[in-house]
């Protein structure tokens, strides 16, 4: 409403603080930034009780194979599509232009088509 009457005022927030210092160039809050979860990614503060389990499992590896038959991987069938269509609420369209008020009027033969896309 404020945006709307003309009072609006965007809230920019140009500084981090850091410590004791204050960070202004946007160069120097990216970098502090990164540092901080570059930090936190490391496994340098892991108890050494975990980092034993963190060694071990990365060394066993993954099995990835699958024949696709999970139900997971089978293709949308119209009712699955026509229930989820139903679900949604009636908002703008995305960058396709496409709303989804135009897709719950599509005809069966149409939403066959757009399932085999």
């Amino acid at each position: 409403m404020r945006k709307i009457k003309g009072r609006f005022q965007a809230s920019l927030i140009g500084h981090l603080r850091v410590g004791d210092s204050v960070l202004t160039e946007i160069r120097d809050v990216a970098n502090s930034l990164a540092s901080t979860i570059a930090h936190n990614s490391s496994s340098s503060h892991y108890s050494s009780d975990f980092q034993r389990l963190k060694t071990v499992q990365e060394s066993s590896g993954c099995d990835f194979s699958s024949d696709n038959s999970e139900k997971y991987n089978l293709p949308f069938s119209v009712s699955e599509l026509q229930q989820a269509l139903q679900k949604c609420k009636d908002s703008a369209p995305g960058p396709d232009n496409i709303s989804y008020q135009l897709l719950t009027h599509l005809p069966h033969v149409s939403l066959l088509l757009l399932l085999d896309l």
